[in-house]
Parts: structure tokens; C-alpha cells; sequence
């Protein structure tokens, strides 16, 4: 639902833009419907951990509100679920959640690279595509279309090549969530 209202808002945008100002690429918007859409939608990722602890802390007062110090057993048993009290797994959630901490805060630069690289190549590639089909029938007409469709094919192959370390970089960090919540 969030990712199409994302889109909506930007294609709405696109056809507001003043195309004759030399700032303004049709082509810039197009890739922001596809790319940024998806890295605006990541950093909403971010918000959940914060807006999960607020509305944990709410959640305990609006219940201390109507039961008083009752609220207490279910914090309680929250909180001893979270650590196990049992001796060969003692501390693992604990050791777990830190493991996952540290990973994910270690891969966080090279997702950022990786990430920032994937969209430059993607803009590169709409935007030789844009241009191309603009200029489509003088292409034709000079016979150099299928010339300039295999450059665009080689762009979208630069692309997925140079998209593989961030989805390599996505699926490590999403191994090692689901991992620490299996433990």
C-alpha cells in the first residue's frame, strides 16, 4: 500500500514538472518511480525500531492505567521469554540479539555503497533508454537502432552486475535476522 501511494506522489509529480527548464530530466523521474521509490521505503525500516519501543512503552502505561501494578506480570513474563533461563542456551537470545546488532551495523556502509552504485547505474540506463526512444525515428531511419538497443542492453547488464553485491548484501542481512529469531 505504501509503496504505491510512494509511486502515485511521484508520477503526480512528474507531470507538474516544467520540461523546458534545463534542471529537469523526464527521465530522472522515471527513475524515481522505480528505484527511489523502493530506498524511501527502506528507510521507513528504520522508523519501526523506534516506533516499536514507543508503542511498547504506551502499550505498558495504558495498561498500568487500568489494571495498576498488575501490568507487571505480562512485562515480566516478556522480558523472561526474551532471556532464557535454562543452563545450555542461557544467555543465546542475548548473544544473538548483539550478533545481529553488530552484523547488520558492520554491513550498513557497504549496503550504502552498494545501494547508492545500483541506483546510479539504473538512472544511466533510463536515462540512455529515455533518450533513445526519443530519438527513435532518426534512429531508424540511420539504421542504427539495433546498435543502440544492444549499448541499452549493456547498460541493463552493467546494471544487474553491478546490483549483485547489494542483493548479495540484502540476503546476508535478512539470513542473519531470520537467523537470531529462529534462536
Amino acid at each position: 500500500m505504501m509503496r504505491g501511494s510512494v509511486i502515485a506522489l511521484v508520477y503526480q509529480k512528474a507531470l507538474r514538472l516544467d520540461l523546458t527548464s534545463p534542471n529537469v530530466s523526464p527521465s530522472g523521474a522515471l527513475t524515481l518511480i522505480g528505484t527511489d521509490s523502493e530506498t524511501i521505503l527502506g528507510l521507513m525500516q528504520l522508523h519501526e525500531l523506534w516506533s516499536g519501543m514507543l508503542d511498547t512503552g504506551i502499550g505498558i502505561y495504558l495498561i498500568y492505567r487500568e489494571l495498576g501494578a498488575a501490568c507487571a506480570m505480562p512485562v515480566a513474563l516478556a522480558v523472561g521469554a526474551a532471556i532464557p533461563n535454562h543452563f545450555p542456551m542461557k544467555n543465546m537470545k542475548l548473544i544473538c540479539l548483539l550478533v545481529t546488532l553488530i552484523g547488520t551495523a558492520f554491513l550498513a556502509a557497504p549496503l550504502g555503497n552498494a545501494s547508492a552504485a545500483w541506483i546510479k547505474a539504473s538512472q544511466d540506463r533510463v536515462t540512455a533508454t529515455s533518450k533513445t526512444l526519443g530519438g527513435i525515428k532518426w534512429l531508424k531511419m540511420s539504421g542504427l537502432s539495433d546498435m543502440a538497443f544492444s549499448a541499452i542492453m549493456k547498460l541493463r547488464k552493467h546494471e544487474l552486475d553491478v546490483s549483485k553485491k547489494l542483493r548479495i548484501l540484502l540476503g546476508v542481512i535478512v539470513m542473519i535476522c531470520t537467523f537470531s529469531t529462529l534462536l
